[in-house]
């Protein structure tokens, strides 16, 4: 009876699975295209997109003199100027990123994917995680081209690369696969190319030292094709030319520059508006796994742990009222409030070493591989003179992984408790009638209507707040978008008088910078949309 139901459920498995992953990724792409159908050249844009109007030869002359003095991101900079190079390419682009960030939910729901039902619920997550970034992050690494070419697709790389490797590590697929995409991730920028070194590591020390399966000799492939990728970039000439005339944010060397990014880590990272959905999935997500945990296999460190982490998520989400100088913008502080930020940094990365300790000892290491490269993408920050919200993708996607297998210790009720109180924060009372009638349902689990519909209740008020996300994000570039096309018609009627009216955007959270935030693109802005330079452009 037990093989015959083991071999329902594979069968199951393998006839819904592909739906699921099929789901998750249209869901995310078209969610995600809803609002990058608005996304218009900004910033760096401006910069890149002349390139794309260049013949080959003069596209690989910038390239190599990018190379001698920016930064090793070559792969990246050339797929900037070819999606850049005119308004039918940017209309493309907006559709590939979406289809990569569709990609990365897909892959992460891959990679935790335990059982067609639970993995439902892993891709529900794994999809509102998307949604929910907030737009002070998106602005920079998500719905902006350059910054979706620098951020997004090297985390859908590397994440690609990792489903491979797990799969050529088994026995399940071949090695090609995984070299091919190890020197993809490696070749784009310096925390994915790190990360793909980090991972095989990882992955291939587990196989041969944990599973004693023999050292997989073809994995040599891949590690060192990430790694040469990885040392393209990070030996660059480049590197040590931007360094040598990038202002430090503080004096005092590299020490300094630690301590001043560890110090900012309270406002940019922990307690800031950067990651708040992701730091909120992934602090009720520990306590969950740890009181289940405790409660049927009566364990007492799981009991501590699950106190300590139910302190840890209550002093997070409520400290900031009481102290609001935890969100000041600056490393000037009061000691006490530094104190405050690295004693809940403290007990939130001690709550999740322990549970993804507890998890390797039960030989699902996914947890401590995500944790361990999702800290080190972070850390590896910490020496640079420009740390910003964008350079936090990493780490969220990787936070986001790290819940996405907790969660499945009991996912429809995480999927319940986390959105209902999310939403609850967020000012919809009705959750609570949502709690209300999911527990009444589950009363009545016995019978299938029921049941499905429990199942339904417990995913509508996380599904709610990511929607919410979403359409705010949407709504503010489309607005934009708007200023952008007025502006576009008022170039295409210049008369060549000595100025021209250009409008700012309707809001600045929902874009990047653009020349009335920085002189340096006034140049590339009148370049890109054919103006001549001596036009002087009024802002209004």
């Amino acid at each position: 009876m037990y093989s015959k139901s083991m071999g329902l459920e594979a069968e199951q498995n393998r006839k819904y699975l592909p739906w699921i992953y099929l789901g998750v990724f249209l869901l995310v792409t078209a969610g995600c295209y809803a609002v990058l159908q608005y996304v218009v050249p900004m910033g760096d844009d401006l910069f890149y997109g002349r390139w794309g109007r260049l013949d080959a030869g003069e596209l690989l002359a910038r390239i190599v003199q990018h190379y001698q003095t920016a930064n090793g991101r070559n792969l990246v900079h050339l797929l900037d100027a070819v999606l850049l190079g005119s308004d039918g390419r940017v209309a493309f682009a907006r559709v590939f990123i979406a289809a990569l960030l569709g990609t990365i939910a897909l892959n992460l729901t891959r990679l935790t994917a335990d059982g067609w039902r639970r993995t439902i619920a892993v891709a529900v997550l794994c999809a509102c995680g998307i949604f929910l970034l907030p737009a002070v992050l998106t602005r920079q690494s998500v719905y902006w081209i350059t910054g979706a070419m620098n951020y997004v697709l090297p985390l859908a790389l590397f994440l690609e690369y990792w489903v491979l490797l797990r799969d050529a590590l088994s026995g399940r697929r071949g090695w090609l696969p995984a070299a091919v995409f190890g020197a993809l991730a490696g070749l784009t920028v310096e925390q994915a190319s790190m990360m793909a070194v980090g991972l095989t590591v990882l992955l291939v020390g587990e196989h041969w030292l944990v599973r004693r399966q023999g050292f997989p000799k073809k994995a040599l492939w891949p590690l060192l094709l990430s790694a040469a990728g990885a040392a393209s970039i990070l030996l660059a000439p480049s590197v040590a030319y931007r360094a040598s005339i990038t202002p430090p944010p503080v004096e005092g060397g590299t020490l300094a520059v630690v301590k001043y990014n560890v110090l900012q880590l309270r406002q940019t990272f922990l307690f800031g508006d950067t990651l708040f959905p992701i730091h909120f999935l992934m602090l009720t997500a520990i306590p969950l796994w740890l009181l289940l945990r405790a409660a049927r296999r009566r364990s007492v460190p799981d009991g501590v742990f699950a106190v300590l982490s139910v302190i840890s998520f209550s002093v997070w989400f409520w400290l900031p009222e009481q102290v609001p100088e935890l969100l000041w913008n600056s490393p000037e502080v009061p000691a006490r409030v530094a104190a405050y930020a690295l004693a809940v940094l403290g007990g939130y990365l001690l709550c999740a070493f322990y549970i993804s300790v507890r998890s390797a000892m039960e030989q699902e290491w996914t947890p401590l591989f995500a944790l361990i490269l999702g800290v080190g993408s972070q850390v590896m920050m910490l020496v640079s003179p420009t740390v910003g919200p964008r350079t936090m993708l990493c780490g969220a996607v990787m936070l986001l992984l790290l819940t996405a297998c907790l969660m499945r210790e009991a996912p429809y009720l995480y999927l319940l408790g986390a959105g209902s109180i999310l939403a609850w924060h967020w000012g919809q009372g009705w959750a609570a009638a949502v709690v209300a009638a999911a527990a009444l349902l589950w009363l009545l689990c016995r019978y299938f209507p029921a049941r499905a519909v429990c199942v339904a209740l417990c995913c509508v008020p996380l599904l709610f707040c990511a929607w919410t996300t979403l359409k705010g994000q949407h709504d503010g570039y489309r607005a934009n978008a708007a200023v952008d096309a007025a502006n576009r018609l008022a170039i295409a009627a210049y008369d060549g008088s000595d100025r021209l009216t250009q409008h700012r955007f309707a809001n600045d959270l929902y874009g990047w910078a653009m020349p009335y935030h920085n002189d340096y693109y006034d140049a590339y802005y009148k370049e890109y949309y054919g103006l001549p330079r001596e036009v002087e452009l009024i802002w209004e």
